[in-house]
């Protein structure tokens, strides 16, 4: 065998254990997400009260996801108002922390018409006032389409999605979080 097969077999197994590492890391977090979405299924009050603050806004999301398993067409409308406030509030998030996504993906989904008011019941007022910025520039922008000569200065998405991270942390929308599930205990007891 010359160098550049030797060079080539030792690149494959390493790219080969890497697969089978990767693998191996993806199933171990899949079981540990199985395991604790079995746990937080139902949630009574002393498992409520037992659950520390940095790990209540994932216990109920793992509730959620149970509920969006059973049926994922009418999840929003099966949740109570606090895990629908709570669960629309981790959409966001995880659009506004995806490099992929852009923010009107948003725009898009089965809980666009709840944000507003989950911002609200959370009191994250600037992040309301940002959303109803939102819907402004969505208003514009179909306007625009039909009045092609007036040009109108509109801040991109990215830009929208940045403001947001950055009110989201000087709000501490997670603190936010976690006293309006504190707050509305009973929204979150299903056990």
């Amino acid at each position: 065998m010359n160098i550049w097969t030797i060079l080539g077999l030792i690149i494959l197994s390493y790219m080969a254990f890497n697969v089978v590492l990767s693998f191996r890391l993806r199933n171990k977090n899949l079981a540990i997400i199985a395991e604790k979405k079995v746990f937080y299924k139902d949630i009574d009050n002393e498992k409520f009260d037992n659950i520390p603050n940095e790990q209540l806004i994932k216990a109920i999301y793992y509730q959620v996801w149970n509920i969006e398993d059973e049926d994922f067409e009418h999840v929003m409308e099966n949740l109570t108002v606090g895990q629908r406030n709570i669960f629309t509030i981790y959409q966001v998030e995880s659009v506004a922390n995806d490099r992929r996504l852009g923010f009107e993906y948003i725009y898009q989904t089965n809980y666009t018409n709840y944000i507003k008011e989950a911002f609200k019941a959370i009191e994250a007022n600037a992040i309301v006032e940002l959303f109803e910025k939102i819907d402004q520039i969505q208003i514009e922008l179909s306007k625009q389409r039909f009045d092609d000569e007036e040009e109108i200065e509109i801040p991109t998405y990215y830009e929208l999605k940045e403001k947001y991270k950055e009110i989201a942390f000087e709000i501490k929308l997670n603190e936010l979080c976690i006293k309006y599930i504190r707050d509305n205990k009973k929204d979150f007891i299903n056990a």
